[in-house]
């Protein structure tokens, strides 16, 4: 037998041709090419791509070769697969995911197996509006505390559910002194009991989130409130209108990351109401 000279680029150029055919990411010694080679297909080969159910409010959105797929479907090989999805109006789609396939950098999909394809549940879009606002600044030393810190009056329907969202922003090197404070801001019944030993809202560890700007921490909880008539203040509440006021309480300690100098009084207390 005739010997010829194949170089190691030539080995490589036809591995990676059969893998492309084959669809497979796997190493191919000069042995198992012939195996490999075999088992392509000559002629058009066509793939399942199964739509998982996508469940309530939301329809996929799948292209196929810029056609336009909802449920499963069978295409030729090297067809290009966009993923995609319809949520209904007022709700937020899942996100989607899929296996098998070849997937490309820019999210597309080169069919050369077969695919599945799922979605995680659509959720609603909840929309509501700010009926009331109060904020309050830190003190030189860092303390933001006060029975109370400030009031929001006359905004809240009285014998209904609110939203609250209280934030704490906090520039450049400001944090919250976690060892020795938390976010302590009270709930609607706590602050109007007037108590130096006020309790304050149980929402759980604040939503931190730290930018090269500073930190932000956010608490957020539903309040049924409710108020009798002889509680009602004249300076804060409306009785005519039945709508009631937020007295915030607070007790939070601030500190500086290490060898931070921003000044604690740019620290900023804020409580929204929404309905």
């Amino acid at each position: 037998m005739a010997k010829v000279i194949v170089t190691e680029q030539n080995l490589i150029d036809i591995a990676n041709a059969i893998r492309e055919k084959t669809g497979t990411a796997s190493k191919l010694g000069l042995a198992d090419m012939p195996a490999a080679i075999k088992s392509i297909s000559a002629g058009a080969q066509n793939y399942t791509v199964t739509l998982n159910p996508a469940g309530a409010n939301q329809t996929y959105n799948i292209l196929c070769d810029d056609t336009k797929r909802t449920e499963t479907f069978s295409a030729g090989k090297g067809s290009i697969i966009t993923l995609g999805m319809t949520p209904d109006s007022g709700y937020r789609a899942g996100e989607i995911t899929a296996t098998g396939g070849k997937k490309f950098s820019d999210g597309t999909y080169s069919l050369v197996s077969d695919m599945s394809i799922s979605v995680s549940a659509a959720t609603k879009v909840i929309t509501r509006t700010t009926i009331g606002t109060g904020s309050c600044n830190a003190d030189a030393t860092g303390l933001l505390e006060g029975w109370t810190a400030f009031r929001i009056k006359k905004c809240i329907p009285n014998n209904t559910t609110v939203h609250f969202v209280a934030t704490l922003t906090c520039p450049g090197d400001i944090l919250i002194d976690i060892a020795n404070s938390s976010m302590n801001v009270s709930s609607f019944a706590e602050g109007r009991t007037w108590d130096t030993k006020n309790k304050f809202v149980d929402a759980g560890k604040p939503n931190t989130v730290t930018t090269s700007t500073g930190t932000t921490y956010t608490l957020e909880w539903d309040e049924a409130v409710s108020l009798s008539a002889a509680d009602f203040d004249g300076a804060d509440d409306d009785a005519a209108n039945n709508l009631v006021g937020y007295y915030c309480c607070a007790s939070i300690k601030l500190k500086h990351s290490s060898g931070g100098t921003n000044a604690f009084t740019d620290a900023t207390l804020r409580v929204d109401i929404q309905v």
